[in-house]
């Protein structure tokens, strides 16, 4: 008797397990905002690295194949998110070595129907899905939505329909959560890729 009446008194009372769920539901509430946070920024950091990547991929690819690869940005619309597309431009010529074939290809389309132009072709194409929150930001001066890299010098070119000369600027394209968490791409004419973070940005990295 006396051993099963020490087994009942060693269990928790009804009130000892709700005390214990209302500390965890406190420690939880107080732990989620900054796990969901840590989340976010990582999924921000991976979506920057890898577009700092496929941009320096393209520039490869460009020397691999012998014609220009080129890559546009699309930042978020009502009709679908934020994404970007690398793919080959055929339309250059001796005399318009920098031509840019229209129209470009279009990363919002659907599989398969991204290169409308007989002379593009899509490489890859990365979209940025809703539920991650992420956008893509265009700047620079001009704002370029689409640049390409010239096979033989690696250097980026915009574009320039009418000259065989390529239009001055940089590709410039933050990654961005909102307003204060946003990483900088940053594609000089050489085709040197600089990561950084804009003036305004609450995020750990070298500063634009």
């Amino acid at each position: 008797m006396s051993i099963m009446a020490r087994s009942r008194r060693s269990g928790f009372t009804l009130i000892e397990l709700l005390i214990v769920v209302a500390i965890a539901a406190v420690l939880l509430a107080l732990v989620a905002p900054s796990f969901t946070d840590m989340i976010a920024m990582q999924r921000l950091r991976g979506a920057h690295d890898q577009l700092a990547t496929d941009v320096q991929f393209a520039r490869a690819e460009a020397a691999r194949r012998g014609i220009p690869v080129h890559v546009r940005v699309q930042p978020k619309s009502p009709s679908g998110p934020a994404c970007y597309i690398l793919f080959t431009d055929k339309g250059a010529s001796a005399e318009f070595p920098y031509a840019f074939t229209m129209p470009a290809c279009n990363c919002a389309q659907p599989p398969g129907s991204r290169c409308s132009a007989a002379a593009t072709a899509e490489v890859k194409t990365v979209i940025l899905e809703a539920f991650t929150g992420l956008d893509l930001n265009l700047a620079g001066t001009p704002v370029l939505d689409r640049v390409g890299f010239d096979p033989a010098t690696g250097m980026l070119f915009a574009p320039a329909p009418d000259s065989p000369t390529p239009a001055p600027g940089e590709l410039v394209v933050d990654t961005l959560l909102d307003s204060a968490r946003r990483m900088r791409l940053q594609v000089g004419r050489t085709g040197r890729v600089q990561v950084c973070a804009p003036t305004g940005s609450t995020v750990k990295a070298v500063a634009c």
